[in-house]
């Protein structure tokens, strides 16, 4: 015969500490509301946002690393 050592079943701590709580866990959700129609655009409309903040982003950039300021004369 080994030697048992003293242990408790933790399965056993844990399901005697376990108590149902009183409020649900989860909140109720509301209710959806009915989506609106979004226009399409076409292609054309697409092709000149898309250009447009093409545009943006360069001028930005330009901003932030001087390109553009100053032309070198040096060859």
């Amino acid at each position: 015969m080994g030697y048992i050592p003293p242990l408790r079943d933790e399965q056993f701590l844990l399901y005697a500490v376990r108590q149902e709580p009183d409020a649900p866990l989860t909140a109720r959700v509301a209710a959806l509301q009915k989506a609106q129609a979004i226009r399409k655009r076409s292609y054309f409309e697409r092709q000149y946002e898309n250009m447009r903040l093409k545009k943006l982003v360069l001028e930005c950039e330009r901003d932030i690393t001087g390109k553009g300021l100053h032309v070198d004369e040096r060859i």
